[in-house]
């Protein structure tokens, strides 16, 4: 990102001047999953993710994460949040309140000249695919919350917002559905992710809001992934009914050396707007 006469520091001693702050999804290089005795840090000790640019008034960069945003909120240090409530425009990867962002983000998963998932797959593969959507779809109403019951969600209407019209799908968006259809992620259906949340407030607080990204540069890349890539993922699926997701970041608490710690998970994959499986 150039700006002129602009120098990009960070993190930053927060001013109070009005800005314009940025917030971008931060892809991550694959790293092993390694646990670390140490203290869990302070709140001052926390990597922020946030950057300023010198200028007046001030600019920021902030990465964010696609997970639900009660899984990171409290970890957000409060430099990055008092920058979020002072800036008067708020840009985000993506505006995910436009419901054209979300209806192109639907379009562009479907396969082309009306082909079906049957057609592009090999038939074991699809047949193990089919059973495994199968198993979610009775394990549903068991792995729901009574809260989420409670706000009139019922499984078959969100199996359906997940997984309806999966056989139209390409691989590649099939591959993330079927990542997003675990126990876990179930049970926080109905809560925002940060990015969604944060353009939320934004037009609740009347601040400007915009996107740095069209719907095309997110789908393209996707949707030109290597398809033999892609088929050796979506061949884990049902392997075991335990299986780990394969997404491109997930942060856990774990019990570690006697203490609740963050445990940050990156797996090989890329990063990519899951907000069109959350509502």
């Amino acid at each position: 990102m150039a700006c002129s006469g602009a120098v990009l520091d960070g993190p930053p001693a927060f001013p109070a001047t009005r800005g314009l702050l940025v917030l971008i999804a931060v892809v991550l290089d694959p790293l092993p999953l390694t646990v670390l005795c140490f203290p869990f840090p302070q709140q001052g000790e926390l990597n922020s993710f946030l950057w300023t640019i010198r200028r007046d008034p001030p600019a920021y960069l902030f990465g964010t994460i696609h997970v639900p945003y009660t899984r990171v909120w409290d970890f957000i240090p409060d430099n990055s949040k008092a920058a979020f409530h002072a800036s008067s425009s708020v840009y985000f990867e993506l505006d995910l309140t436009d419901p054209y962002t979300i209806s192109g983000l639907a379009s562009c998963q479907m396969l082309p000249h009306g082909e079906n998932l049957q057609d592009v797959l090999p038939r074991e593969l699809y047949r193990r695919l089919k059973r495994h959507l199968d198993y979610i779809k009775l394990m549903l109403p068991h792995w729901m919350t009574p809260d989420q019951r409670g706000k009139g969600l019922y499984a078959d209407y969100l199996f359906n917002a997940i997984a309806g019209n999966w056989e139209r799908k390409r691989p590649v968006w099939v591959m993330l559905m079927v990542n997003s259809l675990t126990e876990t992620d179930i049970r926080s259906r109905g809560v925002p992710v940060l990015d969604l949340y944060l353009a939320q407030e934004a037009e609740r607080m009347k601040k400007t809001t915009g996107a740095v990204e069209r719907v095309e540069e997110q789908c393209h890349p996707l949707n030109g992934l290597n398809f033999s890539q892609v088929r050796r993922l979506l061949g884990l699926v049902g392997c075991s009914r335990r299986l780990e997701p394969l997404s491109y970041f997930k942060i856990q608490e774990m019990n570690v050396c006697g203490r609740k710690q963050i445990i940050q998970r990156k797996f090989k994959m890329v990063s990519v707007t899951v907000t069109v499986f959350h509502f």
